[in-house]
């Protein structure tokens, strides 16, 4: 009976002590990354809450439509496939050599692409290097999103800026885990 009261007692606290990413997981390749998302929906999904929180995403003045519609509906779509959760506060930090490598390998085949076209070649750089374009993970990182290369690419900076901050202020109360769905306004 003793034995029993301490083992449940034990598994109650450790639900209550949060994720921890497997040993694996520490590492900085796609494979620790991939890891650790894995894990913290698992955990997610056991001991983080069951229903889903429905935040918002509304159009703001100074946004592309159709940036924000891509980026809205992308969102709403990992959403209702379950891959949205709250992820630790605070989420890792990103790594801005993966970041920066992707950066400059599109501005190498913008370079070897419109070769032909010099004008139309510096005008896509310039949009990438004077800020108006910024580096976007598609799958955001708050919301478990993993930085790799293939969950980046390049939107306009005010859409990136404004969903961002509009996810984080509706979720930034929410428990670990919570799953999230996206409405569209």
């Amino acid at each position: 009976m003793l034995v029993r009261l301490v083992l449940i007692f034990w598994l109650a606290s450790a639900a209550r002590r949060g994720f921890h990413p497997p040993r694996t997981a520490r590492e900085k390749t796609a494979r620790g990354i991939f890891k650790e998302i894995e894990s913290f929906v698992r955990w997610a999904k056991r001991h983080g809450p069951q229903k889903p929180v429905t935040i918002h995403l509304k159009h703001e003045p100074g946004m592309p439509k159709a940036e924000f519609r891509r980026k809205a509906n992308a969102l709403k779509k990992l959403g209702d496939e379950g891959k949205l959760f709250k992820f630790i506060e605070p989420h890792r930090l990103r790594d801005t050599a993966r970041r920066n490598q992707h950066r400059g390998d599109l501005i190498g085949r913008i370079r070897r692409q419109y070769a032909h076209n010099p004008d139309f070649r510096d005008r896509l750089i310039d949009r990438i290097t004077n800020g108006s374009m910024q580096l976007d993970h598609r799958h955001e990182l708050q919301l478990a999103g993993p930085d790799l290369r293939y969950n980046l690419r390049f939107l306009d900076s005010t859409t990136n800026n404004a969903i961002g901050r509009q996810i984080r202020e509706q979720i930034y109360h929410l428990p670990t885990g919570t799953p999230i769905r996206i409405k569209i306004l």
